[in-house]
């Protein structure tokens, strides 16, 4: 089952999503009002998509959480209003974003959840343990055992991979 996180001032798109989940039995739906309260969460990293609706960004709030979010939540669905102004920038600057604009019918908003949790699960590369680290390459980060989180770039987790593969032999 999947656990989608639904981030939204209001509760609409949740409460429909949530009387049609006869038909959706393969994910959960979670409702948060806010994206602090979506950090706060101790299921925080256990769902498999976040879609976070405009109405929660004020222009600060956008601000602040920019990086955080482009680091933190994977994957990302935008729903977006066809004149929103910041399309652009999230498109530009969130790595593996998707963006759906309103209005938009329920089975579409579902077919590119499907889409994209496909292409996730195609994609994902199980952890890998490089002593006291893990590398989720997926997500481009090396934890600690302290659960302290490293971004890296696409080169250092080839690199990371590839070191993985020798086990500390020279190459």
């Amino acid at each position: 089952m999947y656990k989608i996180a639904i981030i939204d001032k209001d509760k609409d798109l949740f409460s429909i999503l949530e009387e049609q989940k006869d038909l959706f039995n393969d994910y959960s739906w979670y409702y948060f009002k806010s994206l602090k309260g979506t950090f706060e969460s101790k299921e925080r990293d256990n769902f498999n998509l976040y879609l976070i609706d405009e109405t929660i960004f004020n222009s600060s709030s956008f601000k602040s959480k920019q990086q955080e979010l482009s680091k933190d939540l994977l994957p990302i669905l935008f729903i977006l209003s066809l004149n929103n102004r910041k399309k652009k920038t999230i498109s530009k600057n969130f790595y593996k974003s998707n963006i759906i604009n309103k209005p938009f019918r329920l089975k579409v908003l579902v077919n590119i959840i499907d889409d994209i949790l496909r292409f996730q699960n195609k994609n994902r590369i199980n952890d890998i343990s490089i002593g006291s680290y893990i590398l989720k390459p997926y997500e481009k980060i090396l934890k600690s055992g302290n659960n302290k989180k490293i971004s890296l770039t696409d080169i250092e987790v080839k690199i990371l991979i590839k070191l993985a593969e020798y086990e500390g032999e020279y190459l």
